[in-house]
């Protein structure tokens, strides 16, 4: 079927099947979308977390507690560079 004949199978449509197409098509591209929308809410999402712990972790340091804010602050880019390199291998493997 060409698309000039969908186009006028769908215009000689009724208004009530004409409505639930486009229910239909706008549900299809929100499942379509929905993985790139999850992968930048994470990263935001991580981003955010990861500034928070450096700032408690400065927050720490600059309160002469040293030894607590560094294992925090260390531990935080550790475990963000760990998240990232396990994301990247995950997406590489077939």
């Amino acid at each position: 079927m060409a698309l000039s004949e969908e186009l006028e199978v769908y215009q000689q449509a009724d208004e009530a099947t004409r409505k639930q197409l486009r229910l239909i098509m706008k549900r299809q591209y929100r499942r379509e979308r929905e993985p790139y929308r999850l992968n930048v809410m994470g990263f935001w999402s991580g981003w955010s977390i990861s500034l928070a712990f450096l700032g408690v972790s400065g927050w720490l340091i600059n309160g002469d507690h040293a030894l607590s804010g560094t294992v925090l602050g260390t531990v935080d880019i550790v475990s963000l560079a760990t998240v990232f390199v396990y994301a990247h291998t995950k997406r590489a493997k077939p």
